[in-house]
Order: structure tokens, then sequence, then C-alpha cells
């Protein structure tokens, strides 16, 4: 995960995305999406894609869901009326 200088137009690495269950780099993250509450999510682009919650400060992906779908490539939240 990289964060992004608006006014320089730069990105420096946070931290890496790492898989919970496997303590291996989550890889293929095809869709991010946040919260009303600013909790982020993502979603990998795999034959059986998963959505994950993302420790944005230590780069821990938790699988909360799998879609049954494949290759998702983006995710979103329906906001407030």
């Amino acid at each position: 995960m990289f964060k992004i200088d608006i006014s320089t137009g730069t990105a420096a690495k946070v931290v890496d995305l790492v898989h919970t269950a496997l303590a291996v780099p989550l890889v293929g993250v095809m869709g991010l999406a946040i919260d009303n509450a600013g909790n982020f999510y993502v979603a990998d682009f795999a034959p059986v894609s998963s959505i994950y919650a993302l420790d944005v400060s230590t780069g821990v992906a938790t699988p909360i869901l799998n879609t049954g779908l494949g290759f998702v490539h983006n995710i979103a939240f329906k906001g407030p009326r």
C-alpha cells in the first residue's frame, strides 16, 4: 500500500499487504473500497475472488467473504440515503 503526496505526486510505500491465514503477500488486488466508518476492504483478482478487511496500519488482510465469482475487478459500498 502506498501513500500519495498530492502536492508532489510522489508515492511512498507504507506497508505490504499480507494474507492473515497464509502469512504471505496478498497479490492481485484489483478492488478497494472504504466504508462510512473509514474501514478499508480489498478484493483479490483470482479464479475465485475473496473480499478482505484491511488493516491499513499493518497491511494485514483478513478474508471476510468468498464471492464465488471469478476475477472481481472492483468493490463498492452503498452509502446512506
